[in-house]
């Protein structure tokens, strides 16, 4: 009985040491591959997904995922969880990705600069990020707009007229 104990204690431990080093990899690779992140903060945080960061550690993306789950990690600018340190990025015309935060950065600035008795359309908004080499359809600038609860250029004419 006390071996059967003891063999399982050892399973135990030895999962809670394999779980410590998968996150001590993890947490080593992404200091390497968000360092402007953790320099700059938020708007320097490069797109990557789970699938690149399981290829270059030789780990399957589901253990990653497992890994990262209800994780959270204390940084200068603040506390962040694991998966936020994942963005979605969009490829743009050079091949490199702009993360999403980014583009929904660059739409608020767009809206807080634009001129009161002309508010942008988000065809116009889509044509700024073009010229950028950022190719996003309406659709999409759509969608980013309404994620940072900004109104659609009718609205925002209205809002301002009063």
């Amino acid at each position: 009985y006390f071996q059967d104990c003891l063999k399982d204690v050892m399973l135990l431990m030895y999962g809670i040491e394999q779980r410590d080093r998968t996150l001590y990899k993890l947490t080593r690779t992404l200091l390497t591959i968000q360092s402007d992140f953790f320099e700059k903060g938020m708007e320097s945080l490069e797109p990557i997904n789970l699938k690149d960061i399981a290829v270059l550690l030789d780990l399957h993306e589901s253990t990653i995922s497992r890994a990262i789950k209800n994780k959270y990690l204390k940084t200068p600018h603040g506390i962040y969880s694991f998966k936020s340190l994942f963005p979605k990025g969009i490829a743009n015309k050079s091949g490199k990705k702009d993360s999403v935060m980014l583009i929904k950065q660059k739409i608020a600035n767009y809206v807080d600069n634009e001129d009161k008795d002309s508010p942008l359309t988000d065809q116009q908004i889509t044509e700024k990020l073009l010229q950028e080499d950022i190719k996003i359809s309406r659709r999409t600038v759509a969608k980013y707009r309404e994620a940072l609860n900004i109104l659609n250029s009718d609205k925002r004419i209205y809002l301002y007229r009063q």
